[in-house]
């Protein structure tokens, strides 16, 4: 788990964590300023070119590595890190204690966001842990699965003079035998975002009340003071998956694959832009949300043979559920397309937005009725990445087809590899996509670039070699509508995967995020010794080549150096 953050008292934008890797600096809100250098500042929900933030903010299965004057804790667990933006200095560590078995096989997720409340939420199985000492009591605060298979717990932390103290925790528990995911958080102007998906399927239940019918993909909403607001329901086949929350202004993104193609079998409005779609809701004609905290009962609808499609949620606060947009193709049964993450920045009247993810074998548009938008069409059987870049005045253009900008194909070379888009920032300071891209059994070939803008196509925009000799490659790469500016690569990278509709794919947290400058930081575990491919040399001493294996975190310069990535400083956090 990684993010910047302002480290202040009572400013806005105090601190920022976010998943397993980075958490952006601002999302929006009234203008502050720390109590060090460093400011950061937000205009009524837009986001804003600003300072970099103070600290970078990981969480990370607990390390007994010495980082400067931060001491480490007692006891297995989870550490949460910040450290200086600039030279990548340790500034505060906290433990989360393992109490009882097993260490859940998923850091936490952290969003800091404007205040000094910071969010946490991970997940259980057969474990418990000790959150820090209750803001009113002083006591530490337990969290277990309470008799349930499996369970993700998300907690409400203050910043205070003594450090972190709990304010409130929430535990959401299921009886399903599949495995319980949390993929992604976000806080934003207060309210917190969940997301995730049961692994087969199963009720959700808050606190031992139930909240949802059996389904697969889940999001749910949370107000400032814990409570649970009206969120949908998700009900698929049991497989349906969210992977991401993002936010543009103070819009909530939840991003994902879905089977039922049609917004209303979920009880959202929106649009269908899934080509040659299955019949729509033939079981149910959705649900509209539920009242009083209660989860929405969306309809459960679709055929059950159709393909999943790339699914993005733009979820405004106060609304159950906002407008969903669901995009692929539905000609190829076992084609899934994944919508995996997805950003945006307001400012002046003007959006942009970035939505990445797997493309499956088939072309298809952003916006079904206009082919213009369509990726360009690789061929071959492979499964590819996709980045669609959108542009316009109102944030509802920056989450459809209607403010299309450019779109990327990433294919990669060797037959049957697959590469998925992972994590997207959407640069404040300049018209640009940051993002990052997974490869899995791709070991010596290369990621090509095809590019879509203006309704033509280019064959290879780029061709990004690949190292040799690993399986699992994370690409890093700034591009925009014209070209793609810079790229590195780093291998062998651990991926942790599962399967939809007989394809890998990514079941990590985020990894990459952006401060108030654009200053890209990433984290990243590698397997062996480290190969490093496109990187500026002259710049990376603190990340060699060979380095050895173990998890890293590392800041990148937003513009990169002649086409190449270029470090700014690297840590590394564990072995």
């Amino acid at each position: 788990m990684l993010g910047t953050a302002v480290v202040a008292s009572g400013c806005d934008g105090c601190i920022r964590l976010e998943d397993y890797t980075l958490v952006p600096a601002s999302d929006g809100g009234a203008s502050g300023t720390s109590t060090g250098t460093s400011t950061s500042t937000g205009v009524g929900g837009q986001d804003v070119c600003g300072e970099t933030g103070a600290a970078v903010m990981v969480a990370l299965p607990a390390t007994t590595e010495a980082f400067d004057d931060c001491t480490a804790g007692a006891g297995d667990g989870f550490d949460v890190l910040a450290f200086e933006t600039t030279r990548g200095r340790c500034l505060a560590r906290q433990r989360i204690a393992l109490t009882s078995g097993p260490l859940p096989d998923m850091p936490p997720r952290v969003s800091v966001a404007f205040d000094d409340t910071t969010v946490i939420a991970g997940t259980l199985q057969g474990s418990t842990l000790e959150l820090p000492n209750d803001c009113s009591s002083g006591a530490g605060i337990p969290v277990a699965a309470a008799g349930a298979v499996d369970a993700a717990w998300v907690a409400w932390l203050r910043l205070d003079a003594d450090g972190l103290c709990t304010e409130r925790v929430r535990v959401v528990s299921t009886d399903a035998t599949g495995r319980l995911r949390v993929t992604g958080l976000r806080r934003t102007h207060g309210q917190t975002v969940v997301a995730g998906y049961l692994d087969g399927g199963g009720a959700l239940r808050l606190d031992d009340a139930t909240v949802s019918a059996p389904g697969g993909a889940f999001a749910l909403r949370f107000s400032a003071q814990g409570a649970l607001e009206p969120s949908p329901s998700f009900e698929g086949t049991g497989d349906d998956r969210f992977l991401g929350v993002g936010a543009i202004g103070t819009t909530s993104l939840v991003s994902g694959s879905l089977r039922y193609e049609d917004p209303g079998c979920h009880g959202c409005t929106g649009v269908s832009d899934v080509a040659n779609p299955a019949d729509a809701c033939p079981m149910g004609t959705g649900g509209s949300g539920g009242t009083g905290g209660m989860m929405g009962q969306g309809g459960t609808g679709g055929s059950t043979n159709d393909a999943h499609n790339a699914a993005l949620l733009a979820w405004p606060p106060g609304e159950t559920c906002g407008r969903l947009g669901t995009h692929g193709r539905d000609g190829v049964l076992d084609d899934a397309q994944l919508g995996v993450h997805a950003n945006g920045v307001q400012n002046l009247g003007e959006c942009r937005g970035a939505f990445v993810g797997g493309a499956g074998r088939s072309t298809w548009p952003l916006d079904r009725l206009d082919d213009t938008t369509s990726l360009f069409d690789a061929g071959g059987p492979g499964s590819d990445a996709f980045i669609f870049g959108t542009r316009g005045s109102s944030t509802l253009d920056c989450v459809s087809g209607m403010g299309f900008d450019f779109s990327l194909r990433a294919t990669p070379s060797i037959v049957d590899a697959t590469a998925w888009g992972h994590r997207v920032v959407a640069a404040r300071c300049r018209p640009q996509a940051l993002a990052s891209i997974f490869a899995v059994d791709a070991a010596g070939g290369r990621l090509d670039i095809h590019r879509c803008a203006d309704g033509s196509c280019s064959e290879a925009d780029a061709s990004i070699p690949l190292a040799s000799g690993a399986d699992g490659q994370l690409v890093l790469l700034g591009a925009d509508r014209d070209r793609v500016s810079w790229h590195g690569v780093l291998a062998p990278v651990a991926i942790p995967q599962t399967t939809l509709d007989g394809r890998v794919v990514g079941d990590g947290g985020d990894h990459l995020s952006a401060d108030g400058r654009d200053r890209l930081y990433a984290i990243f575990t590698t397997t062996g010794p480290l190969q490093r491919v496109n990187f500026e040399d002259g710049f990376c001493e603190d990340l060699p080549q060979g380095a050895p294996a173990g998890t890293w975190l590392l800041a990148l310069d937003p513009d990169g150096f002649s086409d190449r990535a270029m470090c700014r400083w690297a840590v590394f956090l564990r072995p």
